[in-house]
């Protein structure tokens, strides 16, 4: 259905734009950057990192599904979202490893008695890394604008393009460990990438989630249009969200105490519940665009009624209380074939926002 369209096909494969020559370049050189800034590394901890790609892969996997669980409306575009990972792992890494270097020495420089180690991760870190995950953010939203039209995009190739940097520096990290452990490079190389994929669920692909909702609207990505200076205004205001949530993160505060190891499930918690809040805005804009659209779609090839069918378009808590009393109406295989129809009722829906021409 919508993979025969042409519009579809190549809603990324834009060589007519200069923005899509920029990110294939971007993503050639600092591709080959970060892999000759880690090949002895990896070539020292060949059989560890080996050993470690199952969970690499689980985790990977574990946060997609988180990801995708804020998309139940179908928005997301399979293809774009790899290309947000790739871009996320080469550009903004390799950007990043360019700026986090030179940013560390201008603040241990700065500031006097150690305070500037202690603090440089905390500065360098989101001063380098959201830029540069922002980058790649805009970059894609630009290539692909005929089918990235909404917060609930920025929010997906944000998150996408932050777990690809994320999953990247969990390899290195992992590296760094077992070449840094005295006793076993698989003990160190492990212990490093447990605790790295059990905090990473606030990590880098919350940050770049809820920057990519502020860069949709920067670009005018929303269903309700803005001034320019409301627009800036908005971006900088999710941009510094994601920067302070990073920035907190990495601070030195408590860290040598007891209290930093509590403060770690109050951080994980609180970044959370600022993410819901930024899902949740993105999400009523999506079903305001959805309930906008539904009449638009032909129902004639369907077993059930708009009504039944549009229910999809209702926010959680009102769909599971729906799907509730169907099922104890009409069975559990009746709901089945509902929820079948009711997933290409939303891609026919989402089909009805892709810019032609």
């Amino acid at each position: 259905m919508l993979d025969n369209n042409n519009v579809v096909e190549r809603e990324f494969f834009r060589p007519d734009l200069a923005t899509w020559w920029i990110f294939c370049l971007f993503v050639a050189i600092c591709g080959a950057g970060v892999s000759i800034e880690f090949a002895s590394g990896f070539i020292d901890t060949s059989y560890t990192i080996k050993t470690l790609i199952p969970l690499f892969i689980i985790t990977a996997l574990i946060f997609i599904s988180i990801i995708l669980i804020a998309d139940p409306y179908k928005a997301r575009r399979n293809f774009v979202l790899l290309i947000s990972f790739i871009g996320g792992s080469t550009i903004a890494t390799y950007l990043s490893l360019l700026g986090n270097g030179e940013i560390d020495n201008i603040v241990i420089n700065l500031l006097p008695d150690g305070k500037g180690l202690e603090w440089s991760a905390a500065i360098a870190g989101p001063t380098t890394e959201e830029w540069s995950k922002m980058l790649v953010i805009i970059l894609v939203m630009l290539i692909a604008y005929k089918t990235l039209v909404r917060p609930i995009h920025g929010f997906l190739v944000g998150a996408f393009v932050g777990l690809g940097f994320q999953m990247f520096e969990n390899v290195s990290y992992a590296t760094n460990s077992a070449l840094s452990n005295a006793n076993s490079d698989l003990m160190g190389a492990l212990s490093t990438t447990i605790m790295r994929s059990l905090v990473g669920i606030s990590s880098h692909w919350l940050y770049s989630a809820i920057i990519g909702v502020g860069v949709a609207i920067l670009l005018n990505r929303t269903i309700h249009k803005k001034s320019l200076k409301k627009r800036i205004l908005l971006f900088i205001a999710f941009y510094l969200i994601g920067y302070f949530c990073h920035f907190i993160w990495n601070s030195p505060l408590g860290s040598s105490s007891i209290i930093g190891s509590l403060l770690i499930p109050v951080k994980v918690i609180l970044w959370i519940v600022i993410l819901y809040y930024v899902a949740r805005y993105a999400l009523k804009e999506e079903r305001e665009y959805l309930n906008q659209v539904k009449d638009k779609i032909d129902l004639s090839t369907f077993k059930y009624d708009k009504e039944l069918l549009s229910k999809a378009i209702l926010d959680r808590k009102n769909r599971k209380k729906f799907y509730k009393v169907f099922k104890k109406e009409k069975g559990k295989e009746e709901l089945k074939a509902l929820k079948n129809e009711q997933n290409i009722y939303l891609e026919m829906l989402q089909e009805t926002g892709i810019i032609r021409g």
